[in-house]
């Protein structure tokens, strides 16, 4: 297994809404797909972003591609982006 550290953060008006890191796990763990290969995620929130743990079954697991889906798909996550 494989871990990926990816950090998300708020911009503009999503600055306003506080995201747990509870709240972060539960709306990447919903979307998980066979080919995704992720085995677990993991989330610590702080002040102005949260960390993610994406622990991947194979080398070509795609957790960037993964985060940047999600972000896309839940309107309450409106406003947060990748942190590159």
């Amino acid at each position: 297994m494989y871990l990926v550290s990816l950090a998300i953060a708020p911009t503009g008006s999503a600055r306003l809404r506080a995201l747990t890191a509870a709240q972060a796990v539960e709306f990447f763990r919903r979307d998980i797909g066979i080919d995704d290969q992720l085995e677990h995620v993991s989330a610590r929130a702080g002040p102005d972003r949260v960390h993610l743990g994406f622990f991947v079954r194979t080398p070509e697991g795609n957790a960037r591609e993964f985060c940047l889906r999600v972000l896309a798909k839940h309107p309450e996550l409106a406003g947060w982006h990748l942190i590159e």
